[in-house]
């Protein structure tokens, strides 16, 4: 975040408990929206528009998901993950053949993250589609499953 939206949020949070104390407190909706874009079997792809999409996605009984956070000209920015970490979704070996399909070796560029969530290289995004990061995931489950 920008040190200007990281200002805006803490604004709206400070605006918000000081409504709550003076009895002004009221409900917003949670922007939940996605747009499903691919998957495989126990995942799917989303293209996140609303902040609280994987919300949406957990209380759908989706475990696992790839979402597409942003997309440029020829890079993309991906988030991976998992509900928790009795999910089967490898995200392990998922990093390891993302990074090896896109050729990358540097451990400060690379696919990568934790055994719940991960993502794309932060510096300069993916170039991998959506449809090759879904080709490769899908390869990666079937392995499992064998």
């Amino acid at each position: 975040m920008s040190k200007k939206e990281m200002k805006a949020i803490l604004r709206s949070v400070c605006d918000r408990i000081d409504a709550a104390i003076r009895g002004r407190n009221g409900e917003i909706e949670l922007d939940t929206r996605f747009e499903k874009i691919g998957g495989g079997s126990g995942w799917q792809m989303i293209l996140e528009e609303g902040p609280y999409a994987r919300t949406k996605l957990f209380s759908e009984n989706i475990k696992a998901y790839v979402a597409l956070v942003e997309s440029r000209e020829d890079t993309y920015a991906y988030t991976i993950g998992k509900m928790s970490p009795f999910v089967m979704f490898p995200l392990e070996r998922i990093y390891e053949a993302l990074n090896k399909t896109e050729g990358l070796s540097s451990q400060e560029n690379c696919w990568g993250g934790s055994a719940i969530i991960g993502g794309s290289p932060r510096k300069t995004g993916s170039r991998l589609s959506p449809e090759k990061v879904e080709k490769v995931i899908n390869a990666c489950i079937k392995l499992e499953v064998n």
